[in-house]
């Protein structure tokens, strides 16, 4: 077999990994996640041994047995022998030409020594970063090998494609402007069934039954600023239930100013051009709604979740 493709960002001058991607003998892929220590069933909630993470991994297949479907597996497996899996019964390659939505990854602090890359080979680098102010998020999606992503420069973001023998993997990313310490969050599409379906509300309905059709480049684009911003908003959430009521004061206007501004850029250099026109934002619009507020604490309305993430529970 080929040697892995690594998937990696860059602390230090060190790369550090975010996944590898074996293709196996038959053709089928196994992407293998750079996990975070343990499986929180509430983000930022406590942890013990027991929820001790042993490894993290998707499967794409051919499944050469259906002419429609490529199944997209997605496996957990705890310490104590516990495992979480989902699939999604795509048609996007085989029948629509499409990209599927593999999984999207808020990766939180890297600069531990768990994530440094021993070998230099076939390293795909996102690009480095500084942990003290930014994160990466990356959304990765698996079309035919012969399907270009035909978006190559999307604004704001950065792209790139790695070809298969019979797949083509693209990683979309952005680095959010907030650090992560040690939370990580995944969301992992899946496909639903029928009785799943009628089950949800109404309004939900349409985007579970469209998951099977997976994106144009178009869609791609906009699934991540959809997912993205329900990634930004749960450490948000998370850091914010943290605080003590007078931090909450401190906090409250920045607070409320992340929550209405897209905290993203494009290269997570500390203090970048584009690093400071965020900053600025930000620091004008905290301003505006602490001196509205008076020294109160804010009352916070979270944003629901985009129906488009997974029924899973964050790493």
């Amino acid at each position: 077999m080929p040697k892995p493709i690594i998937f990696s960002a860059r602390i230090r001058g060190a790369e550090r990994l975010l996944l590898s991607v074996q293709e196996r003998a038959s053709g089928d892929l196994t992407l293998i996640v750079k996990h975070s220590l343990f499986h929180n069933q509430v983000e930022g909630s406590k942890s013990t041994d027991i929820d001790k993470v042993i490894e993290e991994r998707f499967s794409v297949h051919q499944s050469l047995e259906s002419s429609q479907v490529n199944v997209i597996k997605y496996t957990k497996v705890m310490k104590d022998g516990r495992r979480e899996t989902t699939r999604n019964y795509t048609e996007a390659l085989k029948v629509l030409n499409q990209f599927a939505g593999v999984f999207i990854r808020r990766a939180g602090d890297m600069s531990h020594d768990r994530y440094k890359i021993r070998s230099s080979q076939n390293v795909v680098s996102l690009g480095k970063y500084d942990p003290e102010h930014f994160q990466p998020v990356f959304y990765v999606l698996v079309g035919r090998a012969d399907r270009a992503f035909g978006v190559r420069f999307p604004e704001g973001k950065n792209v790139v494609q790695v070809r298969f023998r019979n797949f083509s993997l693209t990683v979309i990313w952005q680095f959010l402007a907030f650090t992560g310490q040690t939370s990580t969050r995944s969301l992992i599409p899946k496909t639903f069934t029928e009785d799943e379906i009628s089950a949800a509300p109404e309004q939900e309905r349409p985007a579970m039954r469209k998951m099977k059709d997976g994106f144009d480049e178009s869609g791609a684009i906009d699934a991540f600023d959809h997912l993205k911003r329900d990634l930004a908003l749960s450490l948000l959430k998370t850091s914010w239930n943290l605080l003590s009521n007078d931090e909450k004061r401190e906090f409250g206007p920045m607070t409320l100013a992340l929550q209405e501004f897209d905290s993203y850029v494009k290269n997570g250099r500390s203090f970048s051009t584009a690093h400071r026109a965020l900053l600025a934002t930000l620091g004008a619009v905290a301003d505006f709604h602490r001196a509205n507020l008076n020294g109160q604490i804010p009352e916070i309305h979270w944003i629901p979740a985009c129906p488009q993430g997974p029924n899973l529970p964050p790493d």
